[in-house]
């Protein structure tokens, strides 16, 4: 009798719980089956990396390798060299690899619930996480983990930025803190990837939000949110230090080449076109089932805007201000990033950032 009543009051939460186990399972069921039709050179890549780390002995970084955009500092290959090393075998690595990011990626996103006051609604957005909404998002995010790292780094800073400021304790405030700077320094010493997708926005809407605050007298309520401005300064020192000392060092590409360019609509046009793949949108006949699919995309980017005309007008307290804030700080970052740059334009740095949205 007790247990219809619980579920009775509670199957919300029991069906959230249950769409996140059934999407983490599709997910995974997926993988393992099929992992070996989806690796291509630069997941192999990953895997070979992770292997010479274990054989010259260096965990997470080496000067025999030739990294591409940016140095694998806080990133997969620390995985898959635990499980090479556990396992001997890059299958059995790749596929347990890709289960532990997946729940790390679900832990991450569990803290940010937690510190935000969405805990409630933690399970049935996380199963969204799992879900492939798009192509480029199945591609370089479920089954090519190339961005999970990221996400979580993005996740658990902005958590601990809300943390910080619910903090009375000083010494744990202090503590984390120093967590956080650490974070954002190792972070930044990757290079200025993280920095744009996370730390600069998120720096950017808090002076914004901290400027209004003194303006209308509220100046010990964002004073709480510090830790915005924390985590970007250890961001810009492992920047630094990747720049002056990592680069003379490892052998990686420089953001040296980076240009700016004359503004073009272009260029605008494939940005706008990227976002919308990233919400699943796809060129192709009408009369298809792709007809449903675009649908959708427009339904969740009218949804969007929507949200931010209502979010404008209701008052919000500090936390959804910083978060509501860097959606839009973050998106701005970008654009203006691929207008006036010579930035390379492909969707799943595009999508990268849609994503963080969650």
């Amino acid at each position: 009798m007790s247990l219809k009543i619980d579920l009775k009051n509670n199957w919300k939460k029991y069906l959230g719980w249950a769409w996140l186990a059934l999407s983490f399972l599709a997910l995974v069921i997926f993988y393992v089956a099929r992992i070996d039709y989806l690796l291509d050179s630069d997941m192999s890549s990953e895997m070979v990396l992770a292997d010479v780390l274990a054989k010259s002995r260096n965990i997470i970084l080496s000067k025999n390798w030739n990294y591409s955009t940016e140095l694998r500092l806080l990133n997969n290959q620390i995985i898959y060299e635990l499980f090479l090393a556990l396992s001997g075998s890059y299958h059995v690595a790749r596929i347990l690899s890709g289960i532990t990011l997946y729940i790390l990626l679900a832990i991450s996103f569990y803290y940010l619930c937690v510190q935000a006051g969405l805990k409630k609604y933690f399970a049935f957005m996380a199963g969204f996480l799992f879900m492939p909404i798009s192509g480029s998002y199945m591609e370089y995010v479920l089954y090519g983990l190339y961005y999970i790292p990221h996400i979580i780094i993005s996740f658990v800073s902005m958590a601990m930025v809300l943390h910080i400021a619910k903090t009375e304790d000083k010494r744990f405030k202090i503590s984390m803190m120093m967590g956080l700077f650490a974070l954002a320094t190792l972070a930044g010493m990757g290079g200025p990837r993280q920095i744009i997708v996370t730390y600069l926005p998120l720096g950017l809407v808090m002076m914004g939000l901290h400027v209004r605050g003194y303006w209308r007298g509220r100046r010990e309520d964002y004073d709480k949110y510090l830790g915005a401005y924390i985590a970007l300064a250890g961001a810009m020192l492992g920047l630094a230090i990747n720049n002056i000392i990592l680069s003379k060092i490892y052998s990686f590409s420089m953001w040296g080449e980076l240009k700016f360019t004359s503004f073009s609509f272009a260029r605008f046009e494939t940005i706008i076109s990227g976002i919308m793949r990233c919400f699943g949108y796809r060129e192709s006949d009408v009369m298809t089932f792709d007809l449903v699919r675009n649908g959708v995309c427009f339904l969740i980017i009218a949804g969007f805007a929507v949200y931010f005309v209502f979010w404008k007008k209701e008052r919000r307290n500090i936390d959804e201000k910083l978060i509501g804030g860097y959606l839009i700080g973050a998106t701005i970052v970008y654009i203006l990033l691929y207008l006036f740059t010579c930035a390379d334009l492909r969707k799943r740095d595009a999508f990268l950032i849609c994503f963080l949205r969650c």
